[in-house]
């Protein structure tokens, strides 16, 4: 699992925020969105929106922790090497 955006509950308490993403890893591609939500002690992640073409590179998920709320993508099954990847974020505070 890897941590691809995080921030402080205390300087930035987003009740909810909303990811487009984009994720390469060799010839496959991958976009979707995410819902994220927290309460300052739990962190809820809804994907929705999912294309791939040919392989899943991710799921995504997030967490809160140390007072710090993350997203994190996990890699699917099979998929090794370089992901690279690309996030547009906004929030309601």
């Amino acid at each position: 699992t890897t941590d691809i955006d995080s921030f402080t509950i205390s300087s930035s308490d987003f009740k909810t925020l909303e990811y487009t993403l984009h994720f390469q890893n060799g010839n496959n591609i991958q976009s979707q969105k995410v819902l994220v939500m927290q309460n300052g002690s739990s962190a809820y992640a809804e994907e929705y929106a999912i294309m791939f073409e040919p392989n899943q590179i991710v799921s995504i998920g997030a967490t809160v922790s140390s007072g710090v709320c993350k997203l994190q993508a996990t890699p699917e099954s099979g998929i090794t090497g370089l992901t690279t990847y690309r996030i547009v974020r906004g929030g309601l505070l």
